[in-house]
């Protein structure tokens, strides 16, 4: 469906911003939440390990050591932290939109051009981990 410039209000801008505000709140919370748990996981089983080794607890060693580094290889994998704060970045972003309808008197066909240019930046650039062939 092909929207004819000046057709959409900015109510109607305005309701996609708050949409898409809360997308990216919600991605932003489960990346921090996945980040550190992963990163407080790897230094707690690593300290534990290392703890458990000197006092020659191979066998529960060994298994904490084994957790850190899926902990770790989890992590790097997934990218959690570079993922919080792109949708931080993205977040702050449509904040800077809705800050300047406000303050600039944007209307509504240049806040959906800006609206546009943003959710084009979020879908090329996404960090996913590098596949090698």
């Amino acid at each position: 469906m092909t929207v004819a410039p000046g057709s959409v209000s900015l109510d109607e801008v305005n309701k996609s911003i708050n949409e898409q505000l809360r997308f990216q709140r919600r991605w932003q919370l489960l990346s921090m939440t996945f980040y550190v748990v992963a990163t407080v996981g790897t230094l707690a089983s690593t300290s534990a390990a290392g703890l458990l080794a000197a006092m020659h607890h191979d066998q529960a060693a060994a298994i904490l050591a084994g957790v850190s580094t899926v902990l770790v290889g989890t992590e790097k994998s997934l990218l959690f932290r570079e993922k919080w704060r792109f949708h931080l970045t993205m977040r702050t972003k449509l904040e800077l939109l809705q800050s300047a309808i406000v303050t600039q008197g944007l209307d509504a066909t240049a806040a959906g051009m800006q609206l546009g240019e943003i959710m084009e930046h979020y879908a090329t650039s996404l960090p996913v981990e590098a596949r090698g062939n």
